[in-house]
């Protein structure tokens, strides 16, 4: 699978949310159905999508026109359909299997608010059917040289408010399960895409394994649904609220 479409920046430490979200998935995913928030490029719709998903390939302005190129230059056009959703707002109830999304809280709770993050994982609880999944890669603030780097080297560095570490779990409350780890250290500090590659092998083999979790930069992880809760008095299977 060519990992590059799917996360395009600083794929070697990103991609590995392929290979933790794997763990917690069928081999073949024909038949559930799916939906990516935030999705920009469409890059975790082509993902689901070669597995064998029905996905709904969403953000806050329709992704259509780089996400159609991109979906049916891998021949999964078919199995995609695009929205203009509100991660906030996702019109949907008890419909969708999985939920995907990636670096979306950050920038979410920079533009409306300390709120945000959360009513994004409470709305994509509700859009979950019991036993669903979400399934996230997320910017964490990560030490003080990556808060430094992206304030002064990250155009957008300072508009997003990045998740400490120990907020993660508190952004998933609303499920009944949560397995999660951190990632990645220096490949932040790539200036090109092979230097991030060089970097992102260094951060497997030697700082994944010895600095601290709250140093590292990415967040990836699996939230789940219960079967066995209920989403409220009246609700209704498999909604899409107009």
């Amino acid at each position: 699978m060519d990992l590059v479409s799917v996360f395009e920046w600083d794929v070697s430490n990103w991609a590995q949310a392929t290979s933790f979200w794997s763990r917690h998935l069928p081999a073949d995913l024909t038949g559930l159905q799916a939906l990516e928030v935030g999705a920009h490029n469409g890059g975790l719709s082509l993902w689901l999508a070669l597995q064998g998903a029905q996905v709904v390939c969403s953000d806050l302005r329709e992704p259509v026109d780089r996400g159609r190129a991109l979906h049916e230059q891998f021949g999964v056009g078919d199995r995609i359909r695009y929205e203009k959703i509100d991660a906030r707002q996702i019109p949907y109830r008890r419909h969708f299997d999985l939920v995907v999304f990636k670096s979306l809280l950050g920038g979410i709770r920079g533009s409306a608010g300390e709120e945000a993050p959360l009513q994004v994982t409470r709305s994509i609880w509700e859009a979950l059917k019991p036993g669903g999944k979400c399934l996230f890669a997320e910017n964490l603030a990560g030490c003080a040289i990556h808060r430094f780097t992206r304030r002064h080297f990250v155009p957008w560095g300072n508009q997003w408010k990045y998740l400490a570490f120990h907020e993660i779990p508190l952004m998933f409350d609303p499920f009944d399960s949560l397995d999660w780890e951190a990632r990645g250290f220096s490949g932040l500090f790539g200036w090109t895409e092979r230097s991030r590659r060089v970097l992102g092998f260094l951060d497997r083999v030697v700082f994944d394994r010895f600095l601290p979790k709250d140093w590292r930069y990415i967040a990836i992880g699996v939230s789940g649904k219960s079967d066995h809760r209920k989403t409220g008095a009246g609700a209704t299977e498999g909604v899409r609220e107009e």
